[in-house]
């Protein structure tokens, strides 16, 4: 039997047991994957995926209304979805380590633009009492789509910090200095407060293209990653 589907579910594809079908004779619906015999076991199933569908989406909003205003593509939030689902049917609580190395826009991956912070940039995280530390030290300049380019750059930090018990958030942006393409590389350091020594958080970094003294959008450098997790 299909079920309406919520405005949340705005993706097609499987996921679990569950099947989003996008038709215009039944509207858009969700139905049980093919292949399986038994209407009463299914329709338990069904209802289970559907509990725990509707559990993942309330832990998703949570990262991707803090994510919203930056660069992402129109698959982040199937991703964040799909990603708490499948750990949840596997029995993992929700956490902020799946995560790590997520790419806000998958078609503009940050790597190319400023390199590697696995095995090239370091980074450093320091946590006393409410100020989280972070100190990044890139290899090398960014990669900027015009060479040369008339401007300068700097490098944005932000902070989640959610709370997936009480279904809130909070979020943290600080920026490195203005820096010259010519000049030589300096080590960056920001700091944001954390609501407690115990929160779980995410950090992500950004490069920003700076013309005049402000930042600019570029498309090809509309690149956001998650560089660590706690």
């Amino acid at each position: 039997m299909a079920r309406s589907t919520s405005i949340l579910f705005k993706f097609k594809g499987t996921i679990g047991e569950l099947t989003f079908v996008k038709s215009r004779t039944y509207k858009p619906h969700v139905r049980l994957k093919r292949g399986t015999i038994k209407p009463a076991v299914l329709n338990e199933k069904m209802e289970a995926s559907r509990q725990l569908l509707l559990s993942c989406n309330k832990q998703a909003k949570l990262l991707f209304d803090a994510l919203r205003d930056e660069p992402h593509d129109g698959s982040l939030w199937s991703r964040l979805v799909k990603t708490f689902f499948h750990a949840a049917a596997s029995g993992k609580v929700p956490d902020v380590r799946l995560f790590r190395n997520l790419e806000c826009d998958v078609k503009h991956p940050l790597e190319p633009i400023a390199g590697s912070f696995q095995h090239h940039n370091k980074l450093q995280l320091k946590q006393e009492k409410k100020k989280l530390t972070i100190a990044i030290q890139l290899k090398s300049h960014p990669v900027v789509p015009q060479d040369p380019f008339p401007g300068d750059y700097r490098l944005r930090v932000v902070v989640v910090f959610p709370d997936f018990d009480n279904h809130s958030y909070q979020k943290e942006v600080a920026t490195g200095p203005v820096t010259s393409l010519k000049h030589p590389l300096k080590p960056v350091n920001v700091q944001v407060p954390v609501p407690s020594a115990k929160a779980a958080y995410l950090v992500l970094v950004s490069v920003e293209a700076i013309m005049k003294g402000k930042p600019i959008d570029l498309q090809s450098m509309a690149a956001m990653k998650v560089v660590a997790t706690s």
